[in-house]
This record gives C-alpha cells, structure tokens and sequence, in this order.
C-alpha cells in the first residue's frame, strides 16, 4: 500500500509539472477584440479615477 502511494504521488507531481510546462509554453497571444476591449476597460479606469478624484476634492 506504501508503495501504492509513492507511486501515486510521483505519478501527481508529473502531471502537475507537465501543466505548469504546458502553460508557460502554450499562452496565447491575445485577439484584437480582446486586446480592444481591455484597452476600452482600461480608459474606462482611467474616467472613473478622474470622476472619484473630482468627486473626493469637491466633498472636503
């Protein structure tokens, strides 16, 4: 049964270490629509500190 279980466990450490390789290996370039969307969210981001600064300066 010990032996069971170190097998077990070495046979787990290979496929986490095979995913992890396959992750860094295997990302993905992001698509336009993507890249336009986070673009969008990130001069959203950038609205919103100005609104929130505008809005804490006028409260004080």
């Amino acid at each position: 049964m010990e032996e069971l279980m170190k097998v077990l466990s070495q046979k787990m450490k290979q496929m986490a270490d095979q995913s992890d390789e396959d992750k860094r290996t295997h990302q993905e370039l992001p698509m336009p629509q993507e890249e336009k969307g986070t673009d969008n969210l990130a001069a959203m981001d950038t609205e919103l500190k100005k609104i929130a600064a505008k809005l804490n300066g006028k409260s004080q």
